[in-house]
């Protein structure tokens, strides 16, 4: 970037291109959430056409490789904009679980599962992690209990390419550890 000054004629001024993209991302992305509307992002009613253009807004942004929290705060608007879209409660519900907002995903999680348990095949494992986060352990533990047994049909399932029986016992054991400590706090000054 050139300027003139009255002490030089010509300063350049350079700037770092990985701090030039950063600053490029941030302001499409500011660009593309100021093309939205903001009085209906607020509104209380149902609004499909809006939720299925935030969801495309959002998957754009994964595309571009956008920051994670920002692109579940979209999901989460799509998501209240439409609550029989599946689609969108769900990966509402995962953009909670993969930044800061983990307690948040139960409700996403809980709308999918009460309008389809087919959804994807891993629902009960959802809505159990979320209730985990939620600190809700008992609830938790019944739903890990329920995508065992269907683990148990097929054993070929996978968490997160691990194996879903291992992954699933370790769950409840830190369910049945954190009810354990909730039920007995010690001080620990």
């Amino acid at each position: 970037m050139l300027f003139r000054s009255k002490f030089n004629p010509i300063v350049t001024i350079k700037i770092p291109i990985n701090v030039l993209n950063r600053t490029i991302r941030r302001a499409v992305f500011l660009l593309l959430l100021a093309a939205v509307p903001a009085a209906g992002l607020f509104a209380q009613g149902q609004d499909p056409a809006r939720s299925a253009e935030l969801l495309k807004l959002a998957r754009e942004m994964r595309t571009a490789s956008q920051a994670n929290e920002d692109i579940r705060e979209i999901m989460i608007q799509a998501a209240d904009l439409d609550t029989t879209n599946l689609e969108a409660n769900y990966e509402a519900g995962n953009y909670c679980l993969i930044t800061i907002k983990k307690d948040k995903a139960l409700r996403f999680f809980l709308r999918v599962y009460h309008q389809s348990h087919e959804f994807r095949n891993n629902i009960e494992y959802k809505v159990g992690q979320g209730y985990q986060y939620a600190l809700q352990l008992d609830h938790a533990i019944e739903f890990y209990q329920k995508f065992r047994e269907k683990v148990l049909t097929n054993p070929r399932f996978k968490v997160k390419g691990k194996s879903a029986l291992a992954e699933i016992d370790r769950r409840i054991e830190e369910c049945r550890n954190g009810l354990e400590f909730m039920a007995f706090p010690k001080d620990f000054k």
